[in-house]
């Protein structure tokens, strides 16, 4: 049974208690371990998918953590060079090691974001002068 459950298992949040979880065929493996659904195999099978890191040796120079809880309800930490944050609506934008690219955070699930201080919004686009 385990090899179908994992063939047709879909991500799901667990009934119980909220986290993440897989369910098919009526029965769910949920990845808390206080959960009546707990199951080992699916917290190994959810540590292994983020176990991979992403390539690259961007380091910032003006180190900032930010505390994220994703949609799944898993804690994450981004290191992000504190001159890159900005505000749009909704959202920091920050450019995060080790890639070096920007991503962009929803402010609702930052847990640490008055430690983060003000963020200045989007810088806004200067016009060149052409002299005509």
């Amino acid at each position: 049974m385990s090899i179908l459950f994992s063939l047709f298992a879909k991500q799901v949040i667990c009934p119980a208690c909220g986290s993440p979880a897989r369910a098919a065929f009526g029965k769910t493996e949920c990845t808390n371990t206080a959960c009546q659904y707990f199951s080992q195999d699916a917290l190994n099978r959810l540590r292994a998918k983020d176990a991979p890191a992403p390539r690259g040796s961007y380091h910032a120079a003006n180190p900032v953590t930010i505390d994220y809880r994703n949609y799944l309800g898993i804690q994450k930490k981004f290191v992000a060079e504190r001159g890159s944050l900005y505000a749009i609506h909704n959202h920091i934008v920050a450019v995060v090691e080790p890639t070096g690219k920007p991503i962009a955070l929803s402010k609702t699930r930052i847990t640490n974001l008055n430690w983060l201080g003000d963020v200045p919004p989007k810088p806004k686009k200067t016009k060149k002068n052409t002299g005509k």
